[in-house]
């Protein structure tokens, strides 16, 4: 297969980094495989990590059933080990081809960016710089329904200009207007907590100005979503994160932070004012708005959701215009109305992220790779899914405990199984979405061997950003020392036998069943996940259209391997063959790379 593109949806002829290394071929006596001998052996699965000797690993072969795989898995650590720009070359014809630009079964053509905006000028924190952001002090909110003031909002697609939008209160805990104070709802832990709901007034349905308004309805599904129905807060977004998280704000020794509330607000705006409502940013979670005394900040604690993909009526997220947009009555069930729940589930994590680890715990947050915050929040929906009754990231049914069925183009993994090599520390080097999917699939990963909705938990409660935080979760659980490096090789050889429902401890996706764990008194349920069941439509003469369909993840062969994207934190796949024709193999491994040998 050739892969001419290294962007997701973008034309032929980006030029490539190469690994700094020559991988070579030569028969070798050296049996490291005697144990796949035994028939009893020959239908197991095997994973063995291999150590260079003078930066080669000389190793042949032997089971005695045929119809086996065997693989080779090249993992890099925090050395990114890439040749310089100057000699990188373009990419041959026989790399592969880009995506194409649409999805197929369903999917809408336009994937969601769920990103924090970039800070604007003067009010991002560095390492040396971080306490001069941390210090002051905010008021309560005293929000009812009709208060009116302006809020700052990312107002174009790169999120990286701010904009005041007028809006309205239109919701306000337990307050029927002026006059009558909110009413705290009580999520038990010592949380006592209120919501404010706020429309921009350009997207409310008396005289909206975009393709689509927001109702009372919706505000009041919004609400429910988040806080849960009356008497029941524990069956919600609210109570479900923070029992697995912590508090999203709280107490804190620093001068101009806003001080606890106890309110969150949502607001309603048109996100990067496109008037989208197929894509595009769904919503974010922006520190700066925890900040005192600086024009960027709405000194609230709060997430911003778009008002016109929510308010889209369209069941399938198709948009105005489209030949297949129907415009009947909003329902909390259509497209885009989900995947704004979901979206609140996600940008939830961020925010209690931000206060957990870089307020409370003084971690450097802003200088965490991107990839790790990211990781956490496509968990907490994956963790939330069946509660929520969404797909989430997996792509599967909610409740569905199974790996679904194969040619399923939903959620976040047909992107990963195309490029199951980018580097996870080069956030959007890529493409955007590649590196969303890469993080969701290393996150599914560990969350299913690594102990669920406690593993996420350990990494957002650290004060460690950097990935140590995931190697001491992972290490809480298992009992064991564990690096990056040692999780990112085990979660390499567990995507190629995601396949199977026998994969050792420690290497499984795939169970057939549910992966169960609990946070904070409630219980949490994951799917499994079988690589091979998704499929990504391949653009092979980069006209936009799908010409063909990958449907298992990416191998490379030994004649192409030099070509993997790589960098730091990631896996490349070699095919070795089956091990019933006894191949040998000399690889010459660089510096900062190891090896894992796995058969299927």
């Amino acid at each position: 297969m050739n892969r001419a593109g290294r962007r997701i949806r973008a034309v032929a002829g980006i030029a490539a980094t190469i690994i700094a290394a020559a991988f070579t071929l030569a028969v070798s006596s050296c049996d490291v495989f005697g144990g796949l001998a035994s028939p009893a052996a020959s239908g197991a699965p095997f994973v063995r990590f291999l150590e260079p000797v003078n930066g080669e690993i000389d190793l042949s072969l032997y089971a005695d059933a045929a119809g086996r795989s065997a693989y080779v898995v090249f993992t890099t650590g925090d050395s990114a080990r890439i040749v310089p720009d100057a000699e990188a070359k373009a990419l041959s014809s026989d790399d592969r081809s880009p995506p194409a630009a649409g999805r197929d079964l369903g999917e809408a053509a336009t994937e969601r960016i769920r990103a924090i905006p970039a800070m604007p000028a003067g009010t991002a924190a560095s390492g040396t710089a971080r306490s001069a952001l941390f210090n002051s002090t905010g008021a309560p909110a005293g929000d009812y329904p009709g208060r009116t003031q302006s809020f700052m909002v990312v107002s174009n697609a790169a999120g990286t200009t701010l904009e005041a939008f007028p809006a309205t209160c239109r919701y306000a805990s337990g307050s029927a207007g002026s006059g009558d104070p909110m009413d705290a709802v009580d999520f038990g832990s010592g949380r006592s907590r209120t919501l404010s709901i706020w429309v921009a007034d350009n997207c409310w349905d008396v005289a909206p100005t975009l393709k689509h308004a927001v109702t009372q309805e919706m505000v009041d599904a919004l609400a429910a979503a988040f806080f849960g129905t009356s008497g029941a807060p524990s069956a919600s977004i609210y109570a479900w994160v923070t029992s697995m998280l912590g508090d999203e704000w709280g107490s804190h020794g620093y001068s101009n932070l806003i001080a606890a509330d106890g309110n969150v607000t949502i607001l309603l705006a048109d996100i990067s004012k496109d008037n989208s409502d197929t894509g595009g940013i769904v919503g974010y979670f922006a520190p700066v708005n925890a900040v005192v005394g600086v024009t960027a900040s709405n000194e609230r604690v709060m997430f911003v959701i778009d008002a016109v993909m929510y308010a889209n009526p369209d069941d399938e997220g198709d948009g105005v215009g489209a030949s297949g947009y129907l415009a009947d009555a909003w329902e909390q069930s259509d497209y885009w109305a989900e995947t704004t729940f979901s979206t609140l589930a996600h940008e939830f994590q961020h925010m209690i992220h931000y206060y957990q680890k870089g307020v409370l715990r003084g971690g450097d947050y802003y200088n965490q790779p991107t990839w790790i915050d990211e990781l956490c929040s496509m968990q907490v929906e994956d963790l939330l899914s069946d509660k929520m009754g969404v797909a989430g990231p997996r792509g599967v049914a909610p409740g569905d405990w199974t790996a679904g069925s194969p040619g399923n183009a939903a959620g976040r993994l047909p992107d990963f199984i195309y490029f199951n090599d980018i580097s996870l520390d080069d956030w959007g080097g890529i493409d955007i979405y590649a590196s969303y999917s890469a993080a969701y699939a290393f996150g599914a990963y560990l969350a299913r061997n690594y102990g669920g909705a406690e593993f996420v938990r350990r990494v957002v409660q650290s004060a460690d950003a950097t990935p140590g935080a995931i190697a001491a979760a992972a290490a809480a659980f298992s009992g064991r020392d564990e690096t990056a490096e040692s999780l990112l090789r085990r979660w390499g050889a567990a995507v190629l036998l995601s396949g199977r429902t026998d994969a050792p401890e420690y290497y499984r996706y795939n169970t057939g069943a549910r992966f169960a764990s609990a946070g904070g008194g409630v219980e949490y349920s994951l799917g499994s996940i079988d690589m091979h069941n998704y499929r990504l439509g391949i653009d092979t003469n980069a006209d936009g259209a799908v010409d063909s369909y990958v449907s298992e993840p990416y191998v490379y062969s030994a004649a192409t391997i030099r070509r993997i994207l790589g960098g730091a934190y990631s896996n490349a796949f070699m095919g070795l063959g089956d091990p019933a024709s006894k191949p040998g193999w000399k690889l010459t491994v660089p510096a900062g790379m190891y090896a894992t040998i796995v058969i299927d």
